[in-house]
């Protein structure tokens, strides 16, 4: 009996992706998130660090003051959003001088909410919000603090 045989050629496929996780807080923010604070100068910078296990993931933040809800001619979204790369040990820290010349508020003399998005993807641009829209499979984490900040002289909260 004769025959013939046929090679079967190999079936190569893409190795399985690692799974995809959310950015998470390296370490506590500055201030503590929910602390109602008082600016005591004419500004103060907000610092958080956050990492991803995804170390290669860039991340991306986003600063909105009087934030959420939007309101127009209130809320500030801060511009200028620019991923960025890890450090060795797979933090980033990103900071925000917050002083009067952020608020839009006519009267500035009250408390704000100032509103901090961490995402490991470029959120969607919404310019009345929300601010935190990533693609599926992709995840954004969200910080807020409750500041004062006299833009007139007075060193008291309303």
């Amino acid at each position: 009996m004769s025959g013939c045989i046929i090679p079967v050629a190999p079936d190569f496929q893409d190795p399985v992706g690692s799974p995809n996780y959310s950015p998470y807080w390296y370490r506590e923010a500055q201030p503590p998130f929910g602390t109602p604070f008082t600016i005591t100068g004419s500004f103060y910078d907000f610092t958080v660090v956050a990492s991803d296990p995804n170390l290669t993931d860039p991340l991306w933040v986003q600063w909105a003051i009087d934030y959420p809800p939007f309101r127009m001619g209130v809320t500030n979204a801060i511009t200028g959003m620019m991923p960025v790369a890890p450090t060795p040990d797979g933090s980033r820290s990103f900071s925000l001088r917050v002083s009067c010349n952020l608020l839009l508020m006519a009267n500035a003399n009250s408390f704000h909410q100032l509103e901090v998005i961490v995402s490991d993807a470029e959120p969607a641009f919404h310019p009345n919000g929300p601010f935190n829209d990533v693609p599926e499979g992709r995840f954004a984490i969200q910080g807020d603090w409750t500041f004062y900040l006299p833009c007139d002289g007075t060193a008291n909260p309303p």
